[in-house]
Parts: C-alpha cells; structure tokens; sequence
C-alpha cells in the first residue's frame, strides 16, 4: 500500500504483514504486539472493515456484527468459508478479524499471507513521532526514518528483522522489513 492510500484519512497507522506462514500475527507473542499498541492508544480494524472504528462511524455500523452482514452482503458467493471474530483483549481495544476463503480449513494453498491491521485515532502525543522537526531539514528521508523506527519502537515489534524507514515531508513514514522469508510493512501518513 503506498502512502497515497491514505489521502483524506487522519492520525492513522497501517501495518501490514506479509509471508507464506499461516500463522501470520501469530508468530509474534501477543506481548510483543500489546507493547507497541497499547501506548498508541488507538482503537484497531481490518482495512476489509472499514476505515473508522464503529463509534466513530456515522452508518450503518454500530458494531462489528453489523459491520460483518454488511460485508457479507457483497461477497462473492464462492468464499463460503467465513469467519468473524473479535480477539480477547486486555484493555478497551480489540483485534477484529474478519476471513473469508474459498478453501476448506486445514487446506493450505496458499502461497502467500497477508494481515492487514488499521489503527486509527493515534495519541497525538505518540503520533506526532513520525513528523520531521525542524532540524531534520538538512538530513535525507532514509536518516529521519531511521531515527523515527528506533524513537517510536517500531524496531522492537519483531526484533530478528532487518528494519529500512523513511520520513516523507513534513508528515510521514513508511517501513519495509524482512525476518527471512517474512515481509512486513508499515506506513502512517498525515
């Protein structure tokens, strides 16, 4: 997903995983992941969901069963597997996950996984970490994005990967990482 993708959309944060595991975010202990959102303070949902969380949704969705009628609604009919679920959660935030496949569980053919995680409503405080200061300016984009991987944490999310950043002007970040054959991305933009 480039950056442009979130043209119009506010304090936001994507992360993306991508590899051939099936486990996906599993691979990574929930400590792990609770360590670098819970300080965001931001409510998550799947891009498939939308891009707001329901509260902040004017209509139709007031929950995340609506959201999944919804959605179900427009689906082609051969993803008859589907699954919804919200994950447990320690705090007032909650993972929704939402799966729709052709395949029988337990079949993998897949050559490839992607979890797409949305973050919307960032702390000002922790958001504002990913702004090019005013000294910045003689530094190049791969320098600043260095600094704002290691100043926002997000070089602790999988320790073992190979982390490049960069700072777009005067608001922006985007992050490629490899952990062997896993890809993981991560981008926020004004």
């Amino acid at each position: 997903m480039s950056v442009s993708g979130f043209e119009g959309f506010e304090k936001r944060l994507e992360l993306r995983f991508f590899g051939d595991d099936p486990l996906g975010l599993r691979r990574l202990p929930i400590s792990t992941i609770n360590q670098v959102l819970t300080p965001c303070n931001a409510p998550l949902c799947p891009d498939e969901l939308g891009t707001a969380a329901f509260d902040a949704q004017p209509s139709p969705h007031s929950c995340f069963a609506d959201e999944v009628t919804y959605l179900e609604r427009f689906l082609p009919s051969d993803l008859r597997h589907r699954k919804a679920c919200i994950l447990p959660s320690n705090g007032r935030h909650s993972w929704h996950v939402f799966s729709a496949s052709v395949f029988d569980e337990g079949i993998q053919v897949l050559d490839e996984l992607t979890v797409e995680v949305c973050m919307t409503d960032l702390d000002r405080e922790l958001a504002s970490g990913f702004y090019r200061k005013k000294a910045d300016h003689s530094l190049s984009g791969d320098e600043v994005g260095r600094a704002m991987t290691q100043s926002t944490g997000i070089d602790g999310i999988n320790p073992r990967s190979l982390v490049c950043g960069f700072a777009f002007e005067p608001c922006g970040y985007s992050m490629n990482s490899l952990d062997g054959d896993f890809y993981s991305r991560s981008s926020r933009s004004e």
